[in-house]
């Protein structure tokens, strides 16, 4: 994690097409409340131990607006408390490719979504350390 320890930096980002279809593919996912979270956990070497991408349903949500707003308030949320999972990570050696996605149809407010989001973070740190 380089420079500030509460950006969200263009190298923690999850944009390669190949990166991303590696994840949906091979990945493992789990849910918490209205955030599925798609994994996948390997030993390269990387400029950033973690990288996220965030996704909203377009079926659920017809409105762009309402996506990006979801999607906003997940990246808020994971930029706030991502030094939890990147300190793990660190500790193991390894880095991890990981995609939210809301999938509720209801919009939940920023705490719920960060709470959430929080959970989600706390569940996959223990599966990483089960070594799942």
């Amino acid at each position: 994690m380089n420079g500030k320890p509460f950006s969200l930096s263009k190298e923690e980002r999850l944009k390669s097409r190949k990166k991303l279809e590696q994840v949906f593919e091979s990945g493992q996912s789990f849910s918490v409340g209205p955030i599925r979270v798609l994994w996948l956990c390997s030993q390269e070497e990387d400029v950033s131990p973690v990288r996220a991408a965030f996704a909203s349903s377009k079926k659920l949500h017809k409105q762009a607006a309402k996506r990006n707003l979801l999607k906003r308030r997940m990246r808020e949320a994971y930029r706030k408390n991502k030094h939890m999972l990147a300190a793990c990570l660190a500790e193991k050696n390894r880095i991890c490719s990981l995609v939210f996605i809301y999938f509720y149809k209801d919009i939940l407010n920023y705490q719920d979504i960060e709470k959430h989001l929080v959970q989600s973070i706390h569940q996959l740190i223990q599966r990483i350390e089960k070594g799942n």
